[in-house]
């Protein structure tokens, strides 16, 4: 939440939070990849364990979910 406080206060006005879905849930184990050199490569991160959750994945849970509805996640996003 400190160090992505946009992204974090957008969350917070979404659907997921009152569900109870925190960041990790989309985003994977914060742990693997928040060393401040791997956060600030993305590559890095993301093969660190870093999850960019795509429309595929939002099926999971979202059974007839389209691309429209991807900038939900973030409030800053749908902007």
């Amino acid at each position: 939440m400190l160090c992505h406080k946009v992204q974090y206060t957008s969350w917070s006005q979404s659907k997921h939070k009152t569900k109870g879905l925190d960041c990790e849930g989309c985003h994977g184990n914060g742990a693997d990849y928040k060393a401040m050199p791997v956060m600030k490569d993305h590559a890095a991160a993301v093969k660190a364990g870093l999850v960019i959750p795509g429309l595929g994945f939002c099926k999971k849970c979202h059974v007839k979910t389209d691309a429209s509805m991807l900038p939900l996640v973030h409030a800053h996003k749908a902007k």
